[in-house]
């Protein structure tokens, strides 16, 4: 029987700043140096240039008042895009942003290495095509949520992506915070996605190790500081710095107990512990 290659990818762990930095620049890098001492591989806040034009794409959005919350949450300075990133590059992180809007794709892509596009937008063409076409030299990505999507849906986004060669697409459920029996992992498998996009109780810091062992090798989960806004709109499934720290931990036991198989022969996924055992397995030379 023919084995395959299989190499378990290493977790790149994303934490999802949004908008518990109350849009003050202070907080907003506090967030940066409390997830680099968290151990995360990436740091993600959320922008938009225009809180009107962005509730107007988002279906009854602008009708039930969401444009002024966009306003207070997302819509800061444009400049301060280089502070954050700069904060994020003296610490070690990728700076990551999501956007909205396919005109504020060149703004953002002066900064980020990876565009993350939300469940929100996950059938916005316009926009899905202004990212990829900012990723078309093959050094940025596109990292898009699938939450609300259905089954064809997803399967429909797979297929369209397949060729761009720059798409990751994340197992989400847009539910805030999403219940633990709701979690559904086994989509990641299921529609071979690359990551999960976590809204879980902040509380239940073993998520996102539930989500590496079940195939995702990308992994965002929200954070917030001690001094968020308690009202903040993203508080309430956000972790703390301490909460994001356990988090990182337990997704990093996981990681190390998941073997790689390079080769076809399995005997090299642990070529050593195993050692002691060989001389009496069948077929061994009883010397």
């Amino acid at each position: 029987m023919t084995r395959h290659k299989r190499v378990h990818p290493f977790a790149y762990v994303i934490a999802e700043a949004g908008a518990c930095g109350d849009a003050d620049l202070d907080k907003m890098l506090a967030q940066i140096d409390a997830c680099a001492k968290a151990g995360v591989a990436a740091v993600k806040f959320q922008w938009t240039s225009n809180a009107t034009a962005m509730a107007k794409r988002r279906g009854r959005a602008f009708a039930d008042g969401y444009a002024d919350v966009y306003k207070r949450y997302l819509m800061w300075p444009e400049e301060w895009h280089y502070q954050l990133r700069e904060r994020c590059d003296a610490l070690g992180v990728d700076y990551i942003c999501t956007v909205y809007m396919p005109q504020d794709v060149h703004v953002i892509d002066r900064h980020v290495s990876k565009f993350k596009v939300s469940s929100f937008e996950a059938l916005d063409t316009e926009l899905h095509s202004e990212v990829i076409g900012h990723c078309d030299d093959g050094d940025k990505r596109m990292i898009l949520s699938t939450g609300m999507c259905s089954y064809d849906e997803i399967e429909m986004l797979s297929f369209v992506f397949a060729s761009a060669n720059c798409v990751d697409l994340l197992h989400c459920v847009s539910a805030y915070p999403t219940p633990f029996d709701a979690m559904n992992l086994s989509n990641i498998h299921f529609h071979n996605l690359d990551g999960y996009s976590d809204h879980t109780s902040p509380q239940l810091t073993w998520t996102g190790s539930l989500a590496f062992a079940a195939g995702a090798h990308i992994i965002e989960a929200h954070m917030k500081l001690d001094t968020t806004d308690p009202s903040n709109p993203d508080a309430a499934h956000a972790m703390t710095p301490a909460q994001l720290s356990d988090y990182v931990q337990r997704i990093d036991v996981v990681e190390k107990s998941m073997y790689v198989i390079e080769e076809d022969d399995w005997s090299l996924s642990s070529p050593h512990v195993e050692d002691k055992m060989r001389p009496y397995r069948f077929g061994s030379k009883s010397n």
